[in-house]
């Protein structure tokens, strides 16, 4: 529905915040009534961005949270208060820029999923470690996963792509939180599964072989579950399958690169620099079983923290 600027003369600044709601065109505005159009929707808790060419939209383009101004066709004024502007005056570029706004944000969070669990996860066994008064994963390995396992895959999620209903979602408001229940359940429960399965190859391990081959093979399947891990950060609610796994090339690519050198330093002397023991193509094979079953394992659990958590 449109309403002409006049109605807008007799309402109070109260009466302006329920009123703009009810409408989607306002025409033959003047530059007062933009004001107090932005000012209501900004009064209602939304994100108001505003477009303008002209100087009698400075105003309102200076008062919203995003002013937009065009490029070829603005005035100086427009262009000097405008937050942004569109260089090719064209409005599907807006469309382009939220889209792209929206994959930057969604691979932020996966970014921050992927850090914090695997941080936690680590976490985890110095604890259990201080309990049973033995070192799961020594120092220097911490340090070899911070260099070798972290950080190369965490800049490989930068270069996800949107998801396809992206510009389907709500806009996330001015309020939203990073760490919502759903986002600090999610990371627990990943965490506990990465350490999880760290631990139990750790003590099968000390069982059937010694203890230097057990906090060799523990690190391993840090190495390995954070490089598995990763594709499941591909989607933070549901399936990864449903986005195509091996769509992230530069993923992808970084994924082998670090799995590849993993191979000198487990099954040559070089490990030893990392106090490491070699191993041996059964007991690698193995780790790699274990940490691909818990690909599936973080993928079903995905789903059930998105249904009992609110992302709010």
């Amino acid at each position: 529905q449109g309403v002409e600027g006049k109605a807008i003369d007799g309402l109070t600044d109260d009466q302006l915040v329920s009123f703009v709601k009810k409408y989607t065109v306002f025409a033959r505005v003047s530059p007062e009534h933009k004001v107090r159009i932005v000012r209501a929707f900004q009064s209602s808790g939304k994100v108001v961005a505003m477009t303008g060419d002209g100087v009698n939209d400075a105003p309102a383009l200076k008062l919203a949270h995003v002013g937009v101004g065009m490029g070829k066709a603005g005035t100086d004024v427009t262009k000097n208060v405008a937050d942004i502007i569109l260089m090719d005056d064209s409005f599907s570029t807006i469309v382009t820029a939220v889209e792209e706004g929206r994959r930057i944000y969604n691979n932020v969070l996966r970014t921050i999923l992927y850090n914090l669990s695997s941080n936690f996860a680590e976490i985890f066994l110095i604890i259990v470690g201080m309990i049973i008064t033995r070192d799961i994963i020594l120092p220097l390995h911490i340090l070899y996963i911070d260099i070798v396992a972290d950080t190369i895959p965490s800049i490989a999620l930068a270069f996800e792509k949107n998801d396809k209903n992206a510009m389907k979602q709500k806009p996330n408001g001015l309020n939203r939180r990073v760490f919502t229940p759903f986002m600090i359940a999610t990371i627990i429960a990943t965490a506990m599964i990465e350490a999880g399965v760290s631990l139990g190859i750790f003590f099968v391990a000390k069982s059937m072989f010694n203890y230097e081959i057990a906090t060799t093979l523990a690190l391993l399947s840090v190495v390995l579950g954070e490089l598995v891990f990763t594709y499941n950060c591909k989607e933070l609610k549901d399936y990864s399958f449903k986005k195509g796994l091996f769509g992230n090339k530069v993923m992808n690519i970084a994924t082998l690169a670090i799995f590849l050198i993993q191979i000198p330093v487990f099954f040559t002397p070089f490990g030893s620099l990392f106090s490491l023991a070699q191993v041996t193509v059964l007991q690698f094979l193995a780790v790699i079983g274990v940490t691909v079953a818990s690909f599936f394992v973080i993928e079903m659990v995905k789903p059930i923290c998105a249904k009992l958590f609110k992302d709010k």
